[in-house]
């Protein structure tokens, strides 16, 4: 798995303890930012690992931008976790030569105040919105319960917000303990911390506007208020988690039982 240590916040779900003292199986759940621009022996490694689902979260301007290369074998599907960037609007404007990145943009934010302002706004609302549009999660469930125990990965662009809540959404039905769900979150800022330096670098305004420095803080990295919005949307929404995991995901107790039985051991 060294090749894949260099794929961007590339792991595995595999090892927690659960509330009933089980364990998440290992080589099973894989988790990752895009698979766009792998070196060819990373390629290899994924192909080894003979996944039978690559299930991408990002949406279609993402995805066109930046292709996954897809391990042999797998199967991949595409579900925008976040609708509204598919949607021309401010917050997804496409640079000069017609390339897209969430993280880049954020830099120019800084320039522009009503901009800097839709970008809070964004952040606050991203994590409950993804609950309540929650149509791509729950054909990620659909695909998983496919998969029937094969490896499968799953992943966005940075591999933290949209698979951060996924992988939430997997742990809280494996009956893994909030606490350990939140410490795996909070993983991402320590697997992108290279990138995301670099990118930082890039804006000469970061170390004179602190306004801006706080919201590239949050824009590129993960926070545990943004992950508490997104369950406390599921509180709102529909009552409890259960409620949400049968309605929000359509999956019966069937489903669910199917789920800990392939996923635990």
């Amino acid at each position: 798995m060294r090749e894949l240590s260099k794929v961007e916040n590339f792991r595995e779900l595999g090892g927690y303890k659960t509330k009933d003292g089980k364990i998440v199986k290992k080589g099973l759940l894989y988790r990752s930012a895009n698979l766009f621009n792998l070196s060819d022996k990373a390629k290899e490694h994924l192909d080894a690992v003979g996944f039978a689902l690559i299930f991408d979260l990002r949406s279609n301007r993402e995805r066109d931008e930046k292709p996954d290369y897809v391990p042999k074998g797998a199967k991949y599907v595409q579900e925008s976790a976040l609708q509204f960037m598919d949607t021309e609007n401010s917050l997804n404007r496409r640079n000069k030569d017609g390339s897209f990145d969430m993280r880049e943009h954020v830099l120019k934010a800084g320039k522009d105040e009503v901009r800097m302002q839709e970008m809070e706004l964004m952040m606050r609302e991203m994590y409950p919105e993804m609950i309540r549009k929650c149509d791509a999660y729950r054909v990620f469930f659909k695909c998983l319960l496919e998969a029937d125990g094969e490896p499968i990965l799953y992943h966005c662009s940075a591999g933290k917000d949209r698979t951060g809540v996924c992988s939430a959404l997997i742990l809280r039905i494996l009956g893994v303990p909030d606490d350990v769900i939140m410490d795996d979150y909070l993983l991402s800022n320590k697997r992108n911390t290279k990138k995301n330096k670099e990118l930082i670098l890039k804006s000469k305004l970061f170390l004179r506007n602190k306004k801006l420095k706080k919201l590239i803080a949050q824009m590129l990295g993960v926070a545990q208020p943004l992950l508490e919005s997104a369950l406390k949307e599921i509180d709102n929404l529909y009552g409890n988690f259960d409620n949400f995991v049968h309605e929000g995901l359509g999956l019966s107790q069937t489903d669910v039982e199917k789920l800990k039985n392939i996923y635990l051991v």
